[in-house]
């Protein structure tokens, strides 16, 4: 392995990270996952111990972080906000000091790359969070994804928001039934009311994984859902339009990406399409984000993307069985000191 042209791709997260060491015909040698590594959400110092877990892992059968590698792509949520470019540039820097070429931004890159190459596109992110990158002759451009305060619409989390508000809305008698008031009592082991407090402690994440009760319900035919899973479409499309206004010609590629278009057996999807015209063409990938952060890894070396390549990378890829790195030890002993 160590005589090999390596190559290293990050896809990070606000609830994993995924990594992967590859030789520049594709082929998958290792790959790590790890906990999440937005640093808007857990902070830069605890985004780092995990980075720095996960690339320990990866090369630790080649000589370890001083491994020579040609190429890192790092695409990390928030990684590309304000001082954050610098700061993660010098991290990986400092972790992998034989490292020739090193590239880092937003994890939309990734999702972008995974579904269109390198060529102009959109990337629709409903996840956790949500949010539209364009990228119009290779600048990229965000429409949303300013976090659960003030966006994040469309979102898991916004759904299930949505969801709870309406079922509290019934329970005081402001609002008339709805079967979520079952569903996400079932699913609680008690009212909503008396889980509150712990639905509040759960914070960000923890609400948008109750996203699922709400399609449960639209699919169950409860009209209040469904109307909360047609508003949500709506506010993906607002993105949409003003996304699309960076590109000069149609259609418009839109990478879909992220939890939400999983779930729900594809109701939300067929909301968007219904009020969405067809100036959008809809992608699902074929392989992962971090798929798209190698093709960005190879093209900052100097390699161009060939179907052997992607070829090569999705065999191995599912072939490889990754290492789950545990940093969450590591984590909570910082925590305190933050």
């Amino acid at each position: 392995m160590a005589q090999q042209e390596l190559f290293i791709s990050i896809d990070g997260g606000g609830t994993k990270t995924d990594t992967v060491l590859f030789s520049k015909d594709g082929k998958v040698l290792k790959r790590a996952i790890g906990g999440p590594s937005n640093s808007s959400v857990i902070g830069f110092r605890r985004s780092a111990q995990t980075l720095q877990a996960l690339l320990e892992e990866l090369l630790s059968e080649c000589g370890g972080l001083n491994t020579s590698i040609c190429s890192v792509f790092a695409g990390i949520a928030g990684g590309g906000v304000g001082a954050n470019t610098e700061r993660y540039r010098k991290l990986i820097k400092d972790l992998l000091p034989n490292v020739k070429h090193i590239c880092n931004g937003n994890d939309a890159i990734n999702a972008l790359n995974s579904g269109v190459g390198t060529k102009d596109g959109m990337a629709l992110i409903a996840g956790t969070g949500s949010a539209v990158y364009t990228r119009s002759q290779g600048k990229v451009y965000q429409v949303g994804g300013w976090g659960h305060l003030f966006g994040d619409e469309g979102s898991g989390y916004d759904i299930a928001s949505r969801g709870l508000r309406r079922v509290l809305m019934a329970i005081d008698g402001r609002a008339s039934y709805t079967v979520m008031c079952e569903l996400f009592a079932d699913h609680l082991g008690r009212s909503v009311v008396d889980a509150i407090l712990d639905i509040y402690d759960g914070g960000k994440h923890y609400v948008a994984s109750l996203a699922p009760i709400v399609f449960k319900a639209a699919d169950k035919g409860d009209e209040a859902a469904i109307n909360i899973l047609k508003e949500c479409a709506n506010e993906l499309r607002s993105m949409l339009l003003a996304g699309c206004r960076y590109l000069e010609t149609t259609p418009y590629h839109v990478v879909l990406t992220g939890g939400i278009w999983k779930a729900g057996n594809g109701l939300l999807e067929n909301f968007l399409r219904e009020i969405t015209d067809d100036r959008f063409v809809f992608i699902h990938p074929a392989l992962p984000p971090v798929y798209g952060g190698a093709i960005e890894a190879m093209s900052i070396g100097g390699y161009e993307i060939t179907d052997e390549f992607e070829a090569n990378f999705a065999r191995t890829f599912n072939l490889v069985q990754p290492e789950f790195i545990s940093t969450e030890k590591a984590v909570d002993s910082e925590a305190g000191k933050e």
